[in-house]
């Protein structure tokens, strides 16, 4: 079972917070580094956002260039369905 960091922190002045060093350790974060940031209730879920390597891209981008071909769409289509959503959302 993977060992969970716990720590505490306090909100500045500006809203701002220092990630315990043994968390940031941990999650090997870096400054700079993005978070998605979730709040309910009383809780806020920082998650970092970590982008994916070359080659996870490129196997997604040859997995959905083959599912497209597979089914059939053109760029055409592509193009008529991005024109059909821009303007129902313009409206």
């Amino acid at each position: 079972m993977a060992q969970i960091k716990v720590g505490t922190t306090t909100l500045s002045s500006r809203g701002q917070i220092v990630l315990p060093q043994d968390v940031r350790e941990k999650l090997n974060l870096n400054e700079g580094d993005k978070f998605l940031v979730m709040a309910e209730a009383d809780t806020v879920i920082l998650k970092a956002i970590k982008p994916i390597s070359k080659d996870v891209f490129e196997n997604m981008l040859k997995a959905t260039r083959g599912a497209v071909k597979k089914v059939g769409l053109t760029t055409k289509d592509l193009e008529s369905a991005i024109t059909k959503i821009r303007h129902a959302n313009s409206s």
